[in-house]
């Protein structure tokens, strides 16, 4: 049996520095770039950021490959290890569905989700290129009225209503959705990989460290077919999420304050709802392994009939 394990432990560090320049965020994060290039590079990282970027491979060009190579090599099975993965950008999520499963499944997942964005003055201090001119400028085509600061943004929920009633075509929801990611826009638009490869087993793994965008990645797979093995993650969905940090005024202790409410299981919409592995990780099946830090991946072989 050809396998391919893909440990997805950290996100896309180029598509995560394009995200935040397009926002506008103030956060920095040249240096963790620069260490994500010399891990890969295997050298030290040069000054110019634009240098750094072009050593590290996008998350499309790497999803792109990846199929490539297992239609070439006729892999029968693809192990995907969120167990450890804390989260990031969950376009990592959109990404390899579309490669895996297609441009409708990955439209399905998507409509089904709906969010709602709080814009307090603790936005714009994260995103400080941001304005509401911008944002009522983005979304003119499915807002119904004009978006103040302090406003509750329901715009998400308008464009997954369209969508879904075909109101507006998959191109157009789609460039909406993926406005801050040029490269997966020209990927979904040539539509030349689109479900481009599956194997006959997609196994995806998770414990209690899958949170946040991995707890997405995880629900994306589940929700696409593949088979959960492990714990439950330590992320469930239908609850709040995309922090922003600030500091109290009087204290200056820190805190962190979601700016979205989520809904991501419609069909429990006031439930927090988890998602059960198909084959969980137990402590007397952690026990049999010796308590091995790669049990979950040695337990994942087993359906696969894999010697170990």
């Amino acid at each position: 049996m050809h396998l391919i394990i893909l440990r997805l432990s950290f996100i896309s560090i180029t598509s995560e520095i394009q995200m935040f320049e397009s926002e506008g965020q103030s956060r920095d994060i040249t240096r963790e770039a620069a260490e994500v290039y010399e891990k890969i590079q295997g050298r030290k990282a040069p000054s110019d950021l634009a240098a750094v970027l072009a050593g590290i491979p996008s998350a499309v060009e790497t999803f792109r490959r990846l199929v490539g190579e297992m239609k070439e090599a006729g892999t029968e099975a693809l192990i995907v290890d969120l167990s450890q993965n804390g989260g990031g950008n969950s376009l990592m999520a959109d990404i390899l569905t579309y490669y895996l499963y297609g441009t409708l499944k990955l439209a399905e997942i998507a409509v089904e989700e709906s969010y709602v964005t709080k814009y307090s003055p603790y936005y714009f201090a994260q995103f400080t290129g941001r304005t509401i001119d911008d944002l009522n400028r983005q979304y003119a085509q499915i807002q119904s009225y004009p978006l103040t600061e302090n406003d509750y943004d329901f715009s998400y929920e308008r464009y997954a209503d369209l969508f879904r009633s075909g109101k507006i075509d998959l191109q157009t929801g789609f460039g909406l959705k993926y406005a801050g990611s040029p490269a997966f826009q020209a990927e979904l638009k040539s539509g030349a990989y689109a479900g481009y490869y599956t194997p006959k087993k997609v196994m995806v793994t998770t414990g209690h460290g899958t949170f946040s965008s991995g707890f997405t990645f995880l629900r994306y797979l589940y929700k696409s077919g593949a088979t959960v093995v492990g714990s439950t993650s330590g992320q469930s969905g239908n609850g709040f999420g995309n922090s922003t940090e600030v500091s109290l005024k009087n204290t200056g202790v820190q805190v962190a304050v979601s700016k979205n409410a989520y809904v991501v299981f419609p069909e429990e919409p006031n439930k927090r709802k988890q998602i059960k592995p198909h084959h969980e990780l137990t402590y007397e099946k952690l026990k049999s392994y010796g308590f091995d830090p790669q049990a979950v991946i040695l337990y994942a072989l087993e359906p696969l009939a894999v010697k170990k």
